[in-house]
């Protein structure tokens, strides 16, 4: 079975009030930072302040929501700056969350505008058409590699995926599994950055870059149809 792109109107078409829900979650969430911004200091969050800590977590988290509706703004960006902020786990734990908060909340979005979203979207990014057509059987693994290979910006990955009817449950799987390789890497090199001749930065970024390979030639071996056994054999349940 094979996920086809809806008609165009989105999986709530008929109700148009629905498809304006993301954008309004993203206006509450901005709002959101804004207030918690104006009691919270840099200084408080670098010395670590519990307070301070758990505010300016709630903030990045926010912030990881907002950024769904700037398609352009890199989320490494947001990775290296949580990192220089956050002890290592903290860090990693603020931006699993941002994560799975931004790329819901695009995948929504791209199943409540449909197939018009997918449209606009492929006029600007000649990849879209690669995540479209894949069977039932490849969710998890299309998620995970568009992920891993980062072929396109990540809420564009997920507004199309949304729009192609994939199950959330394989979206979200197959998402985590490719993206927090590389989040995790870089929050080590982040902590790590002061000194970036020592094996703390030096060995997070030869995973990173090996991972990357790795991931893009599987990748492509995929795309030509070389693994048929991935193809058929991983199966979201």
């Amino acid at each position: 079975m094979k996920h086809e792109i809806d008609d165009g109107k989105g999986v709530y078409g008929k109700n148009k009030y629905v498809k304006f829900l993301p954008l309004l979650t993203v206006l509450v969430l901005l709002v959101i930072v804004i207030s918690l911004s104006r009691g919270i200091s840099l200084e408080s969050v670098l010395a670590c302040e519990p307070r301070a800590l758990t505010i300016a977590a709630l903030i990045i988290i926010c912030i990881y929501g907002v950024k769904t509706a700037l398609i352009f703004f890199p989320v490494m960006a947001i990775y290296i700056g949580v990192s220089l902020m956050f002890p290592p786990l903290l860090a990693i734990v603020v931006n699993t969350c941002g994560l799975i908060l931004s790329t819901t909340l695009s995948y929504w979005t791209g199943r409540v505008w449909g197939q018009g979203l997918v449209q606009r979207l492929s006029a600007r990014y000649e990849k879209v058409s690669e995540l479209t057509g894949f069977g039932e059987d490849n969710s998890v693994f299309l998620s995970f590699a568009t992920r891993m290979v980062s072929v396109l910006p990540v809420d564009v990955v997920s507004m199309v995926l949304g729009a192609s009817g994939i199950k959330y449950s394989a979206f979200m799987t197959g998402s985590l599994l490719g993206m927090l390789p590389h989040m995790v890497l870089i929050v080590l090199m982040g902590d790590s950055i002061n000194d970036p001749l020592s094996w703390n930065f030096i060995l997070p970024l030869v995973v990173k870059v090996l991972i990357s390979v790795g991931s893009f030639w599987l990748y492509r071996r995929y795309q030509r149809g070389e693994l048929t056994s991935i193809r058929t054999s991983i199966v979201f349940t």
